[in-house]
């Protein structure tokens, strides 16, 4: 029965395992001073027990061979390796390929009795890797210089240090999109931000921002971050038409989020994959940019290497996409409004005509260069004095409309004499609270 020969199996190990250490006592007995360390001597039954027993991974190495000496339960159990496996590798067998040359390097260092080693990865029977923190110490057995490792598994820990620190990044990018919102940043500024921390987050070698212009039908790189250069720089436009077609916008709240597992084996790939694939790309995500019910753009994710990215990525982007739209909505509203506020003062800097913008206490707020003009001639002080009247009409007078809403004609005489017609419409601003624009 199973259970019936795995028993005996261990105890069998347990059996060797005693026979050799008893012979390793006998070797320090024999041996001497001729130990590496004289402060380890590994005596009798306590010392079995406890290494057979130790519920931490314990084995003992040759350091010239590199050749498993002894193994404990732990080690088995943890490993799923059997004793006899064990004794038939070397500890190079326990790690992935990538990592033997660093472990020759460190073996190659001068070596402490007691050493330790710090965190290294160690491969199970199955082809898993964990995380462990390896500590040895130098002893002779079966008169051999070998050394006695203790390995910790601290794969739970790096696993929640991992998880912690993209908590981390994953609050700090969502914050700084907060404070793009309230610093009132431009577009472009907002979208660099957000490429910048997604890149920390993500395993992507680059992350782009684009805006679409749904009546030019093109789709314009707002932002990238990227290692190397993948694709079009920023300010780069590009068709509509090569990108992957869009969901409608009411299937965008049930799957905001795609992935491409493999461009070499998408079919129909758009124009853009294929490009991306020339320069090594793989994989993908992307997430929509959707502002009150319109889709602004998209934010994309790409790897060069397949299936790079896990549901949480894909979380992870369509939540920020989700936050970063708004930030990018309400920039392009700041900046389009500023452009269109420049145009009309633009426009009421060359206007043949006098424009001026008093409040309620008559202080000039603002004034065209007519308007300047006119208001010296009317007898304003024009040094942000309130206005009391103009040309002799009081103030009061000339805001109030005329009969049938018709303009004020005021005559001045000097220093030539002129006549100027004005007309006040009543304004309300913000922050500034009832004022007038005269026109003159």
């Amino acid at each position: 029965m199973p259970r019936t020969r795995k028993g005996t199996s261990s105890a069998r190990g347990r059996a060797r395992a005693r026979e050799a250490f008893g012979r390793t006592g006998a070797d320090h007995r024999d041996s001497g001073a001729g130990g590496i360390d004289e402060g380890v001597r590994p005596e009798g039954e306590t010392f079995q027990y406890l290494f057979l027993h130790n519920p931490q991974p314990m084995w003992v190495y040759d350091l010239e061979t590199l050749a498993f000496l002894e193994v404990n339960e732990a080690a088995t159990a943890k490993y799923g390796f059997t004793r006899e496996q064990f004794l038939a590798m070397r500890i190079t067998d326990l790690r992935p390929e990538e990592d033997v040359p660093r472990l020759l390097a460190n073996l190659a260092q001068p070596r402490a009795v007691l050493d330790e080693a710090g965190e290294w990865r160690h491969r199970r029977s199955d082809g898993a890797v964990l995380d462990f923190s390896v500590t040895s110490h130098t002893l002779r057995f079966h008169r051999r210089p070998a050394a006695l490792v203790v390995a910790v598994d601290i794969t739970e820990r790096k696993r929640a240090e991992t998880a912690l620190r993209r908590s981390t990044l994953r609050l700090q990018t969502l914050h700084g999109i907060d404070l793009a919102i309230l610093a009132a940043d431009s577009p472009i500024e907002v979208a660099r931000g957000v490429t910048r921390h997604l890149r920390a987050l993500l395993p992507a070698q680059r992350v782009a921002v684009l805006v679409s212009d749904e009546a030019l039908a093109t789709a314009t790189y707002l932002a990238v971050d990227e290692d190397e250069p993948m694709g079009s720089p920023e300010g780069t436009r590009i068709p509509l038409s090569w990108l992957p077609p869009s969901p409608p916008l009411y299937d965008l709240a049930c799957q905001p989020v795609r992935c491409w597992e493999d461009f070499a084996t998408a079919p129909g790939r758009p124009e853009l994959f294929e490009r991306l694939s020339r320069l090594g790309a793989r994989s993908a995500i992307d997430a929509p940019l959707v502002a009150e019910g319109r889709r602004i753009g998209v934010l994309t994710a790409v790897s060069t290497t397949p299936a790079a990215f896990s549901e949480e990525d894909m979380d992870i982007l369509g939540e920020v996409a989700s936050q970063f739209a708004v930030a990018l909505h309400q920039a392009q509203l700041r900046e389009h409004l500023a452009a269109e506020r420049a145009k009309l003062m633009h426009l009421l800097e060359d206007l043949p005509s006098g424009v001026v913008l008093v409040n309620e206490r008559g202080v000039v707020l603002f004034a065209n260069p007519f308007g300047r003009e006119h208001l010296e001639a009317l007898g304003a002080a024009g040094d942000g004095t309130p206005i009391v009247a103009l040309g002799g009409m009081p103030l009061a007078g000339v805001l109030q409309p005329g009969p049938g809403d018709a303009a004020h004609e005021i005559d001045v005489a000097q220093p030539r004499r002129r006549t100027f017609s004005l007309k006040a419409r009543p304004v309300l601003l913000a922050g500034a609270g009832a004022c007038w624009v005269v026109g003159i």
